[in-house]
């Protein structure tokens, strides 16, 4: 029994010995790191690491500040998907700038550079964003999401990380390296942008004209062959109405599809389904069921409704409709 005590402290002693060595190794790593960091020639190697990091990411944002303004003042040259395009391609490549931009975060550098200019890459993209959902929104093209910014704001961001940015990008000159910070442009944030979106929406090639037509109807059971505008069922007791709309703007366009059935004696039902077409989009809305009987005379009518037809297209059709009377055997 005393040699069992005798063995479980021994192996508590050497536990303990244990731990204190790790601590111990743990606190002269950290020193050792510590030390490292200090010698001239491991900040040179931190400084010339970031600068080349840091100036890599700028260089990305300076190219999306003048595409952005490119975009803008040369924009009354375009269509609407044609500028569509472009600002949500810029759009796609701010996207992976935060994270990148986090990365910056550590090591420190001198004067915290790093976290200044992760957190001033970070809010520049915010306002470049904006800018963008500005734009579309006041185009009427659709977007993925809201400005989180007002366009003012958006301008005091970019106006304002630009000076602040340039007044410390010599901070490490003098330090070891001697590396050089280069510095944000700012082209699109002076630019009066709700201006330059009034007058790009009063452009030809940028002006919404709404339309919208009725691409195709479709009627289950297959009709038999028939005259233009006249549907021959076979017996049954429902018919479905399938319709494909056709968008004929580039812009994001709700409308109303109506299909009304009604009987030779006057009685009417109208199915109806509200969607959103997308720009140039078509949907296929199925099915719009309507009960019948045998012999039956109806006048079947297709409309779409919310934005005038589109040129050489219809909003409305009209077909007879009739169903085959129902046959029953007689047994003589």
């Amino acid at each position: 029994m005393s040699r069992k005590r005798g063995r479980q402290r021994r192996r508590s002693v050497l536990l303990l010995g244990g731990a204190i060595a790790t601590v111990l190794v743990l606190i002269f790593a950290s020193d050792v790191s510590r030390a490292a960091h200090n010698v001239p020639s491991a900040q040179a190697s931190q400084n010339a690491s970031f600068a080349t990091l840091g100036n890599a990411l700028i260089s990305e944002e300076n190219t999306i500040d003048s595409t952005l303004t490119s975009i803008l003042v040369r924009g009354a040259g375009l269509n609407r998907a044609q500028l569509y395009t472009k600002l949500l391609t810029l759009r796609d490549e701010t996207l992976t700038i935060p994270s990148q931009a986090a990365q910056l975060r550590f090591p420190v550098i001198t004067g915290e550079l790093n976290e200044k200019l992760a957190t001033w890459c970070q809010e520049r993209i915010r306002a470049y964003d904006a800018i963008l959902a500005d734009v579309a929104q006041g185009l009427s093209l659709p977007w993925p999401s809201p400005a989180s910014l007002t366009i003012t704001q958006a301008d005091a961001i970019l106006a304002t990380t630009t000076q602040s940015w340039s007044s410390v990008t010599g901070a490490l000159i003098q330090k070891p390296g001697h590396a050089t910070l280069d510095s944000f442009s700012n082209f699109s944030g002076i630019l009066n942008v709700s201006t330059i979106v009034q007058q790009l929406s009063a452009t030809p090639h940028l002006k919404v004209a709404r339309s919208v037509s009725i691409a195709a109807v479709s009627i289950t059971p297959a009709p038999f062959p028939a005259p233009r505008g006249q549907l021959d069922e076979p017996t049954t007791s429902t018919i479905a109405i399938g319709v494909s709309v056709l968008n004929g703007a580039f812009v994001t366009q709700p409308v109303t599809l109506s299909a009304t059935l009604t009987a030779a004696n006057g009685h009417a039902a109208t199915r109806t389904s509200r969607l959103e077409l997308g720009p140039r989009g078509a949907v296929a809305v199925t099915p719009l069921s309507f009960a019948v009987v045998g012999g039956e005379h109806a006048t079947l009518t297709v409309s779409v409704s919310g934005a005038p037809a589109t040129p050489g297209g219809t909003t409305q059709r009209t077909y007879q409709v009739v169903i085959a009377p129902t046959v029953t055997n007689s047994q003589g």
